[in-house]
């Protein structure tokens, strides 16, 4: 066993600026010391921060008026879209997202520079220093992807403010090849304005598995599902194709589910464990859900719209192999028959079934868990995101110098 530190192989910068000292001022909606927060990537953003050396400081929301404001235009978004079935981005509506950016009160004098988790709302930020927006996808991937398509009126209004953003912000920090491509081809983003960094796992182990350990094929085979939002994450499909492995296949498997307790979900056989929410915040459940991951064999998700998704970080850092499906961001952090197998939209459970029986009969895990651990090191971790981070600074100060 190593210390997670000590597996990373990241790209040392070697120039001769540092960040350390460096005051950030991190704009963001939620908490970023909690894990919970837009799925972890705060905390990691913010924690990377932290272990550079700069001096960072959360610019939480202010003002009582302006967060009654913000609630009332999130429950009115929330009806329109649940209720109505019509999407019109209110939050995205240029003068919708000027007010909520005066939310955040950003003093120039004690900054070098802003950090901000989501890009809509750069253009309106009150502040003269330069800006870092990181996201994991552009209005324009979003519009239609995860639910009802944006009327078009609405649909231009609130491309017009992501477009005005991506001229406001200095640097756009994005965390797939996906989201890299929307802002050149729809936004005409210059490409080296774009940096594409991978989102870190959301673990705190110190210690990884150097090797995984698989099961033959007449021993049994744990799946692993990790995911709240379950229809859109495809929990039906993984249910089904463990049945299928079961039933058809003759195969001894478990399928652990994390993110539900079962509730609404019809016809689960007992091998199908539902382990409800884990909050990385306690200590006891984050350990619980380490230990999860570290005894499965097998991760599937077949998600059916994902920007990123962390947790294939977290998969690859315990080396379990990857079935997913090839949408959104996910090939930036599963490469196809190299950690895994990314199969076609709409696949069925059959399909992930057939998959995993022909990858485990041919020996195939061992190596995609092994290129998975590489990956991990090279790209999908914490520490190569802020590894960068000294260049980038620099790269930002340079600008402003010839500004």
């Amino acid at each position: 066993m190593k210390e997670t530190e000590n597996l990373y192989s990241t790209e040392e910068y070697e120039g001769t600026f540092s960040s350390k000292g460096t005051r950030v001022a991190f704009v963001c909606e939620g908490n970023p010391r909690d894990r919970r927060t837009w799925s972890g990537t705060p905390f990691g953003v913010f924690s990377a921060l932290e272990k550079q050396g700069c001096d960072v400081r959360w610019i939480a929301p202010t003002g009582t008026a302006l967060r009654a404001f913000w609630f009332l235009v999130k429950s009115i978004d929330w009806i329109i879209v649940k209720i109505v079935r019509k999407n019109f981005a209110i939050l995205r509506l240029p003068i919708v997202a000027d007010v909520l950016a005066n939310r955040f009160k950003i003093d120039d004098k004690r900054f070098d520079f802003v950090l901000s988790i989501g890009l809509t709302a750069c253009a309106f930020y009150r502040t003269k220093l330069p800006i870092v927006a990181v996201i994991d996808a552009t209005f324009h991937n979003f519009n239609g992807y995860y639910g009802e398509k944006v009327l078009l009126f609405f649909s231009r209004l609130a491309d017009e403010t992501e477009r005005r953003s991506t001229q406001r912000a200095d640097k756009i920090v994005v965390a797939s090849d996906w989201a890299k491509r929307s802002l050149i081809e729809h936004y005409r983003v210059a490409e080296d304005k774009i940096l594409v960094w991978q989102l870190g796992a959301n673990i705190s182990a110190m210690e990884l598995p150097e090797t995984k350990i698989f099961p033959k094929t007449n021993e049994e085979l744990r799946l692993l599902f990790i995911g709240f939002d379950t229809r859109r994450k495809g929990l039906s499909i993984a249910i089904e194709a463990t049945k299928l492995l079961k039933l058809k296949y003759g195969r001894n498997v478990v399928l652990d589910v994390i993110g539900t307790d079962g509730d609404g979900i019809s016809e689960s056989p007992r091998y199908v464990q539902f382990l409800g929410r884990l909050n990385k915040n306690i200590p006891e459940e984050m350990a619980k859900f380490e230990n999860l991951v570290k005894g499965a064999h097998v991760f599937i998700l077949p998600t059916k719209a994902e920007c990123a998704g962390m947790v294939f970080s977290e998969a690859a850092a315990y080396g379990l192999p990857v079935f997913s499906y090839n949408t959104g961001g996910v090939g930036s952090y599963v490469e196809h028959n190299g950690n895994g197998i990314l199969l076609p939209l709409f696949s069925k459970g059959e399909d992930f079934a057939s998959e995993i029986v022909r990858c485990w009969d041919g020996g195939l895990f061992p190596r995609f868990s092994e290129r998975g651990k590489v990956l991990f090191r090279e790209k999908l971790n914490w520490t190569c995101w802020r590894s960068r981070f000294s260049k980038l600074i620099e790269d930002i100060h340079a600008s402003m110098k010839t500004k």
